[in-house]
């Protein structure tokens, strides 16, 4: 986790200093009579802002273990009721159409599907 986040610090500054370069650059403040480079320069600012936001929000992650169990845990537990939802709601398709066979085999599947996200996210 501390080398993610010392990765991720770099990577702010980097974006910080590429940022700093092209606004000593003109682009002009109107969009239409901008040249083909000075529109990169401008898009490449934008996008870089953007980039530096996200950075920015991936260091206010909790730190801790505990909190980022605790989140793992909860975003589990959603992607959980999701495709289980999902699942009962193709049972009743397959049903409808008369796949008995076919909706016995999905609720038995339902029934792994929490082992399943904890194992893909990590958590057993």
């Amino acid at each position: 986790m501390k080398l993610i986040r010392e990765l991720v610090s770099r990577q702010v500054e980097a974006i910080k200093a590429r940022i700093a370069e092209l606004a000593n650059v003109d682009v002009g403040n109107d969009p239409a009579s901008r040249s083909y480079k000075q529109s990169e320069i401008a898009t490449e600012a934008l996008n870089l802002k953007y980039e530096l936001a996200i950075a920015n929000k991936r260091l206010m992650r909790p730190t801790g273990r505990k909190e980022a169990k605790e989140r793992d845990r909860h975003v589990a537990e959603i992607d959980i009721a999701n495709r289980t939802s999902v699942v009962a709601a193709f049972v009743e398709r397959l049903e409808a159409e008369g796949d008995y066979r076919q909706a016995r085999l999905w609720r038995q599947h339902a029934l792994t599907i929490p082992e399943q996200i904890y194992r893909e996210k990590g958590l057993l």
